[in-house]
């Protein structure tokens, strides 16, 4: 059965949350008198000047951002890139285009950027969008600084972004351009420190209870990879992961499992506290007490009494 231009569009339009611009519907073969019959009958509701959407399909949060972005030429930025990504709340439909270019869209917040580079721009779910280190250097000039660090320790968290990227991508945002200082501020303040809240408050713990070899952030190499470790004891070999109330995606969860695979075979042990066991410091320290007795006295050797 031959391709109309009707199964053509639903089937573009499927990829695109049933949203679609009017040059796409020429290039799939209709006219504008086709066009026009379509929005005639309510068979398409019309988006923006030049943007339409399939009746009948559900008017959601991100059909109502992917019709931003058709309609702009720019891509899902600050908050709704943020949103995208399950760090803010779905709501606000902001978009980020080069700056002249401008097109204002009744809805929708359009921003333009004079640095924006290829490497800020991607494609999450069908959806144009700036990448984490550029929404979170953009981010930084519209929350105020503790709705900020609440985004970045979500991002630093389920590991979308480092410190150290995003450090890279901070560079040339000059301290004197509005929220520049936040950036700047919450990166300094990360020097060696933890990445998250959860990480600070679990290494703080270990220190009061006199575990004081534990550092944040230790690199380590492994059959030629470099992994992070939130915290690690390096002498011992103990690393320390801090697992956040939240869902990690399947693929970081597949890179976990392979790195404490791999360290485990080169003689690593491995912690792992959740929000629940900060709460109770006894049970941080009972259980890296019982560690730290297996690795010094391992069974067999005798203690200085009794040999």
């Amino acid at each position: 059965m031959a391709d109309t231009p009707d199964r053509l569009l639903v089937r573009l339009a499927a990829r695109q949350h049933a949203v679609f611009t009017r040059r796409q519907a020429l290039e799939c073969g209709f006219t504008p008198k086709m066009i026009q019959g379509r929005l005639d009958l309510g068979l398409w509701r019309p988006w923006h000047r030049g943007v339409y959407g399939l009746t009948g399909a559900p008017v959601i949060w991100i059909s109502r951002l992917m019709a931003a972005c058709l309609a702009t030429g720019g891509y899902a930025s600050h908050r709704s890139a943020a949103a995208l990504f399950g760090l803010w709340p779905q709501g606000a439909i902001e978009v980020i285009v080069p700056r002249g270019v401008r097109r204002s869209r009744s809805g929708v917040v359009v921003r333009e950027a004079g640095d924006l580079r290829r490497g800020d721009l991607s494609t999450l779910d069908g959806v144009p969008i700036t990448t984490v280190p550029r929404l979170l250097v953009d981010l930084a000039a519209v929350l105020d600084p503790s709705r900020y660090e609440e985004v970045l320790d979500r991002a630093m968290t389920r590991r979308l972004v480092t410190p150290d990227r995003l450090r890279r991508r901070a560079v040339g945002v000059a301290h004197g351009v509005h929220g520049a200082s936040v950036l700047h501020t919450a990166l300094e303040a990360r020097g060696n420190r933890p990445e998250t809240r959860l990480e600070r408050i679990v290494l703080e713990i270990l220190h009061r209870g006199g575990f004081d070899n534990f550092e944040p952030q230790v690199w380590v190499t492994a059959n030629g990879e470099r992994f992070r470790l939130d915290l690690a004891d390096t002498a011992r070999r103990i690393a320390v992961e801090v697992d956040e109330n939240h869902h990690a995606e399947l693929s970081q969860w597949k890179r976990d499992v392979r790195r404490q695979t791999l360290l485990v075979a080169m003689g690593w042990t491995f912690l792992r506290f959740t929000e629940d066991d900060a709460r109770s410091p006894q049970v941080i320290w009972d259980r890296a007490a019982a560690v730290l007795a297996r690795i010094d006295n391992p069974p067999g050797r005798q203690s200085s009494a009794e040999a």
